[in-house]
């Protein structure tokens, strides 16, 4: 329901029954904004916990890729050695 409308249909009621109506219309929009804010919160933790893992698995690749670019920096290293030695 549209909040014109809500005031529109408030207007109509007898004054003695307005506030405890719209009383109970702001409790249950709170309660509702509570589970939306629920189900953000819910979301965002389940968005921090994927960024962690991926950037865990990031790490990782990156210092595997690390690795081997040392590894052929080693072998590469030694190749030109001896054939520098041996050539």
């Amino acid at each position: 329901m549209k909040i014109t409308d809500l005031n529109e249909q408030a207007e109509k009621l007898p004054r003695r029954l307005k506030n405890p109506i719209l009383a109970l219309i702001e409790m249950k929009t709170d309660s509702d904004m509570e589970k939306v804010l629920h189900k953000i919160e819910n979301i965002e933790n389940r968005l921090e916990s994927r960024m962690d893992l991926l950037e865990k698995k990031l790490d990782i690749q990156f210092k595997t890729l690390l690795w081997v670019i040392s590894i052929v920096f080693v072998v590469m290293t030694t190749l030109m050695s001896f054939y520098k030695f041996f050539g």
